[in-house]
């Protein structure tokens, strides 16, 4: 009996009030691409201020010892500790997340449906037949409808997000997901980590006077403290704009 009553109610709604029926919270889709979001989230602000503290703290304040043999031994220890479980799962763990993210928006936009919002949808039962006509009402249902008519005009149906604002958050990601794995994982990988192995190398010994170790940090604090900005930058430019798509995303 209650299935009877519900079907016409919703046939008898105006369009607003079916598009809210429509919706339905819950999509598996929706979940997981927050969940990666969030994630990612995390993961690029932990970098961004890590890298923050290097270029404004720790760089400048080796820089300053009168010993420039500390400051490489000081460096050349920090390279070692750094690389345990908590980095590298953050450092490995925050692009890998940026790739998943890359492949799901892209399967979606190849797909055509767009990327996945918090609403799956679905259509009401009973709000017209496999024949197209019109079910059959039967006094208790009209009564029925009276008594919930004045309830569903107020109700305000949930916005489902525009085209426009659903490629604006698919761009936002593409790129942020693009700086993260490039800007901060590739700079990395391809430039701090080789000027970190050639510091390894330095022996003073052979050299025989300080001016040489003075030259060698001078040139390794440069080159290194502004790459290292650089990925700082980039994990802070990715952490905003991945927020700014689950802040869109309903």
């Amino acid at each position: 009996m209650q299935s009877s009553i519900a079907d016409p109610l919703v046939q008898h709604q105006n369009p607003q009030q079916q598009a809210a029926g429509r919706r339905k919270p819950g999509s598996k889709q929706a979940l997981f691409r927050s969940v990666l979001l969030a994630l990612t989230i995390l993961g690029s602000g932990v970098l961004a201020g890590l890298y923050f503290i290097f270029s404004v703290c720790v760089m400048p304040a080796l820089d300053e010892q009168p010993d420039a043999t500390v400051a490489i031994d000081v460096m050349n220890s920090i390279n070692v500790v750094i690389i345990n479980e908590y980095f590298m799962l953050v450092f490995m763990g925050t692009p890998i997340l940026a790739v998943l993210l890359f492949l799901q928006e892209l399967r979606f936009l190849q797909l055509g449906t767009g990327a996945p919002n918090a609403y799956a949808t679905y259509q009401p039962v009973g709000a017209t037949s496999t024949s197209g006509t019109t079910p059959t009402m039967t006094g208790s249902d009209q009564l029925a409808q009276v008594a919930t008519q004045g309830t569903m005009n107020n109700t305000s149906p949930a916005q489902e997000p525009s085209e426009s604002d659903s490629m604006l958050t698919s761009f936002a990601l593409y790129v942020g997901c693009i700086l993260l794995f490039i800007g901060e994982f590739g700079v990395t990988a391809g430039i701090n980590v080789p000027m970190n192995d050639e510091l390894a190398k330095y022996n003073p010994e052979p050299n025989g006077h300080l001016e040489s170790a003075h030259d060698t940090w001078a040139a390794y604090s440069k080159n290194w403290t502004y790459w290292n900005s650089i990925r700082g930058v980039n994990s802070a430019t990715a952490c905003l704009l991945f927020t700014f798509v689950i802040a869109g995303t309903p």
